[in-house]
């Protein structure tokens, strides 16, 4: 063999010594680097449990926020909300045994404080809100409570936490846990993942004087913090109407409602008005969020009745159905057109046949359950300032004059 041969082989040996030794370190490099969604995703295919890639995810640690289309693939994934939540957790604290990163804007706090990042505390709250929001928004319920000296206390609820007293809690909370679970199978998606409880708190107060005394609370507590309520008089505005709701908390005064099935479907419109405040992170139009009130009603109950929560304290003259609200309005020839009650209609301004229609329009878009929660990921990702119409338009490949005649259609 010649020496030009020889040379020829142990170049090729040493090419070949060299790939083994690059795809060894890329492999260990693998097995060691904190986990993409790609990896999460090879993983399922390869039937990998649920639970083993979430201790894994802890292990080596996670390489994406869990927010956004990333937490829209995790649940079509099937991770439940416990599942997402340790994904949350391996992601803030890097792998097992590394300190979490440092964040310089805690620098100048206190142990134990939980301040938010925004400076409004009443900012409208979804799944993608950072831990010290939700840590704050759980102290804030606490601060309320003991302030106002009403015998209430917190239940935790599937997504939600009933803030009432034992056997008012207990009447609710078998209702909150079975719409959670209805809505899951439902709609699927970031319905699936539901809320974080802390920020999602539905209060029950059962007589005119603890709900004075809790409202007063809240707006001190919230004042202190910087908060501002927009109106005129909005404590006087809380006080004369049977409920006053923020981006986290449904306050809701039994004193005006009859106990029994009418605070049921009070407390099932207000999870669903809340559910879709936080999941649009606030970007769905008040005709939006109390038709998906409704919709939780129908889901719960299957009667599309008037709810009769007044967000202006203001007479509402309530009929047994709004479907018969809105058959007079198809003939009188008064109904509203789609785009108006998705984007343009507000609870300051709503009157009875506003609320109808709104009930009325967001019924017939959750009908197509496959497209309903993709609209609601569509509205929470926009542009600012995208018309609500356009969303619809693209998602269920329909245009307004359609819609109108569905909807038409549906309700006579």
């Amino acid at each position: 063999m010649s020496s030009r041969t020889r040379f020829s082989l142990v170049s090729c040996l040493l090419l070949v010594i060299v790939a083994l030794l690059v795809q060894t370190v890329h492999a260990q490099d693998q097995a060691t680097s904190p986990l993409t969604l790609d990896d999460i995703r090879k993983l399922r295919q390869q039937q990998k449990a649920h639970d083993e890639i979430v201790k894994l995810a802890a292990e080596r640690g996670l390489a994406f926020d869990v927010q956004g289309s990333e937490l829209v693939q995790l649940t079509r994934m099937r991770f439940t909300r416990e599942q997402i939540d340790a994904l949350r957790e391996a992601r803030a604290n890097g792998p097992t045994g590394a300190a979490p990163a440092a964040d310089p804007a805690a620098a100048n706090e206190k142990p134990g404080d939980a301040k938010p990042r925004e400076e409004n505390p009443d900012a409208p709250l979804g799944p993608r809100k950072p831990e010290a929001w939700q840590v704050m928004n759980e102290q804030v319920v606490k601060e309320i409570i003991q302030l106002s000296g009403v015998g209430v206390k917190p239940w935790p609820a599937g997504s939600f936490t009933i803030v009432a007293s034992e056997p008012v809690a207990r009447e609710h909370m078998a209702d909150a846990n079975r719409l959670q679970t209805m809505l899951a199978r439902a709609y699927g998606g970031v319905f699936k993942s539901g809320l974080d409880r802390r920020s999602a708190n539905i209060v029950l107060l059962e007589t005119q004087y603890d709900y004075d005394r809790f409202i007063d609370a809240m707006f001190a507590v919230y004042e202190k913090r910087g908060a501002r309520f927009d109106g005129p008089d909005p404590k006087r505005m809380a006080k004369e109407s049977a409920s006053f709701s923020t981006g986290t908390m449904a306050i809701i005064n039994l004193a005006k409602i009859q106990r029994g099935k009418s605070s049921r479907t009070a407390v099932a419109y207000q999870i669903g008005c809340m559910m879709m405040k936080q999941l649009s992170e606030g970007r769905a139009s008040d005709g939006m969020v109390t038709g998906f009130g409704n919709v939780c009603e129908v889901l719960l109950y299957d009667q599309p009745a008037f709810t009769t929560i007044s967000y202006e304290p203001r007479a509402v003259n309530a009929t047994n159905s709004w479907a018969n609200e809105v058959r007079t309005l198809i003939r009188e020839n008064r109904l509203g057109r789609p785009r108006d009650v998705l984007q343009s209609y507000t609870t300051s301004t709503m009157q009875m046949p506003n609320y109808a229609e709104a009930w009325s329009l967001m019924t017939v878009l959750s009908q197509e359950r496959e497209k309903f929660e993709p609209l609601i990921v569509a509205v929470r990702d926009a542009p600012a300032g995208t018309p609500t119409m356009n969303l619809v338009e693209q998602v269920y490949k329909v245009d307004e004059a359609k819609l109108r005649d569905v909807w038409i259609r549906f309700a006579q």
